[in-house]
C-alpha cells in the first residue's frame, strides 16, 4: 500500500513538471512569436483592429474645426485637368486667407516648375522662334513667384515625403523641438532623402510637413500614421501636426520621451494639445465614417462668388487642400473598409486629436 502511495505521488509531481514545462514551452513560443511577427500574425491582428473599429467607430460629438478644400471632379472640369498654373493655386490662398483660416495645409507636393508659367513656356524654340527678337522676355511672369508671394506672410503648411525616387535631403523643419526624457531621434521613422518642394516656396511658407505613410505591413490598409520622422540629426514633423502648431500660432513642439529608455517615445505636446503615441511616434487612427460636409469643392472656393456662405465653413479651421478626383489616384483604405482621398486621412487625424478621443496604450503599441 505504502508502494502504491508513492507511486502516485511521483506520478503527479512528474505530471506537475511536465505540465509545467509544456506551459513554459507554449509561453516561449507566444513571446518568439510576437518578436518575430510574420505577415500571418500581423495580418490577423490587423484584421481584429479593423473588427472593432467597424463596430465601435469613432462618434463626433461636436464638429471640429477641420475642413478640405477638395480638387474635385467639378474642379477639373471648371478648371482644367491637373496640374494648375500656380496662379490658380495663389488665388486659392488668398480666398482662404480673406475667410480667415486658422492654417492651411497642401497635401501636395510642388516639386516642379509650373511648366504654364509665361517665363518658362519661351524655353520652347518654337515659341521663340515665332517672337520678334526685341520682345521683352523678363517682363513675362513667373507663376512659381506668384505663387510663392501668395504664401508668405500666410499661415500655409507645404509637404514634403520620402520614396525610392527622392533624392534630395529632407527639408530642415520650420518647428523648433525640445525633448524630455532620454535621446529618442532613432525612435521614429528614418528619412534621409526627400521630394521637396521648390526652394522658393519651402522658404515661403510657414511649415512643413511630411505626409509620408507605409502600407506594406498593413496590407494595404491605412491604420497609423507617423507623427514625427527624423533625417538623424532632427526630428521634422507630419503635415496634421505641422498645420495644428502653426494654427495654434507656437513655434516648438515637446517631444516626451521615456526617461528611463532610449528611443521610446511616450507623448507629443503642441500647444495646448498632449498627443499619446507609440514608441516609435505612430499614430493609430480611430476613424468617424467619411462625411461629404467635411469637404468644400475647390471650384466653389476659387470663384470667389459664395464668400458669405463659406466663411463660417473655413473661419477659424484648419484647412487642408487635396484632392478626391479618381483620375489623379489619391485613394486610400481605412479600418471602416472605405475608399476615402488621401487628403481625408489627414483630416481625420485631426479631428480625432481635437476631440481628444485616443486608443488606449495598449492598442498603440499593438499597431505600431
Amino acid at each position: 500500500m505504502t508502494e502504491g502511495l508513492r507511486t502516485v505521488k511521483l506520478l503527479k509531481r512528474r505530471g506537475f513538471w511536465a505540465l509545467l514545462a509544456i506551459n513554459l514551452i507554449i509561453t516561449a513560443g507566444i513571446l518568439m512569436l510576437r518578436i518575430i511577427d510574420p505577415p500571418t500574425l500581423a495580418t490577423v491582428r490587423g484584421a481584429g483592429f479593423d473588427t472593432l473599429q467597424r463596430f465601435f467607430p469613432r462618434i463626433e460629438k461636436n464638429p471640429k474645426p477641420v475642413r478640405i478644400i477638395d480638387i474635385d471632379e467639378a474642379s477639373l472640369k471648371t478648371f482644367g485637368q491637373w496640374p494648375w498654373p500656380r496662379t490658380l493655386m495663389a488665388k486659392l490662398i488668398d480666398e482662404l486667407n480673406q475667410l480667415g483660416a486658422a492654417s492651411i495645409a497642401f497635401d501636395i507636393i510642388f516639386s516642379e516648375p509650373d511648366r504654364m508659367s509665361p517665363a518658362l513656356i519661351l524655353n520652347d524654340p518654337e515659341v521663340r522662334s515665332k517672337l520678334p527678337a526685341d520682345f521683352p522676355r523678363d517682363s513675362l511672369p513667373n507663376n512659381d513667384n506668384i505663387f510663392a508671394t501668395a504664401i508668405v506672410g500666410k499661415r500655409v503648411v507645404l509637404a514634403f515625403a520620402g520614396g525610392k525616387d527622392a533624392s534630395e535631403p529632407a527639408p530642415q523643419p520650420k518647428a523648433g523641438f525640445a525633448l524630455t526624457g532620454l535621446a529618442a531621434l532613432d525612435a521614429v521613422p528614418q528619412l534621409r532623402k526627400a521630394t521637396n518642394n521648390l526652394d522658393i516656396l519651402n522658404q515661403a511658407a510657414a511649415g512643413l510637413g511630411n505626409i509620408n505613410i507605409d502600407l506594406r505591413s498593413e496590407q494595404g490598409v491605412l491604420r497609423r500614421i507617423p507623427l514625427l520622422v527624423s533625417d538623424g540629426k532632427t526630428f521634422s514633423p507630419s503635415l496634421a501636426l505641422e498645420a495644428l502648431r502653426i494654427a495654434q500660432g507656437v513655434e516648438t513642439f515637446v517631444v516626451n520621451a521615456s526617461p528611463t529608455t532610449e528611443n521610446v517615445i511616450e507623448s507629443i505636446r503642441v500647444g495646448d494639445v498632449e498627443i499619446p503615441v507609440a514608441d516609435d511616434g505612430q499614430f493609430p487612427i480611430y476613424y468617424t465614417r467619411n462625411k461629404p460636409e467635411l469637404y468644400i469643392s475647390a471650384a466653389r472656393l476659387i470663384s470667389g462668388n459664395e464668400r458669405e456662405a463659406l466663411r463660417p465653413l473655413v473661419e477659424g479651421h484648419i484647412v487642408l487642400v487635396g484632392t478626391s478626383a479618381i483620375s489623379l489616384q489619391d485613394t486610400k483604405t481605412s479600418s471602416l473598409g472605405e475608399s476615402i482621398p488621401g487628403v481625408s486621412v489627414h483630416a481625420q487625424v485631426l479631428q480625432q486629436i481635437l476631440s481628444g478621443q485616443f486608443l488606449h496604450r495598449s492598442e498603440l503599441n499593438s499597431y505600431a
